[in-house]
């Protein structure tokens, strides 16, 4: 199951709701949480979301305004690989992990943003 969020907007008011529904794996892609929410939460009980890597190297937390990218060794949470400060109100929509060829694609991709707004 898989715990997606609605957002419903009338007059100057935004509703946020959970919707429980089954997405084909076609559409999710990689959704796995091999570590377990509960590690997490004993880990960081500011956490509101997480997000593991398919080949289990990594786990990305949102806790407290940061996303925090850990590594992950046997099972357990390591050393910060990188942090960033979330603004206010930003939050994770989807994860979508880039594999393969794809992986290069979207270097070249976050670059030509990168480097725009920083002009």
């Amino acid at each position: 199951m898989v715990d997606c969020r609605g957002r419903r907007e009338n007059t100057g008011f935004v509703t946020e709701f959970d919707v429980k529904m089954r997405l084909p794996k076609s559409v999710v892609g990689y959704d796995e949480l091999a570590i377990g929410w509960e590690s997490i939460q004993n880990s960081f009980s500011d956490a509101t979301d997480a997000f593991e890597s398919p080949n289990g190297k990594f786990l990305v937390v949102f806790q407290s305004g940061d996303l925090t990218v850990y590594q992950l060794k046997n099972g357990k949470i390591g050393d910060v690989v990188a942090r960033r400060r979330l603004h206010e109100n930003e939050y994770a929509v989807m994860a979508q992990w880039a594999m393969g060829p794809h992986v290069a694609l979207w270097d070249q991709a976050v670059s030509r943003v990168l480097n725009s707004s920083s002009e």
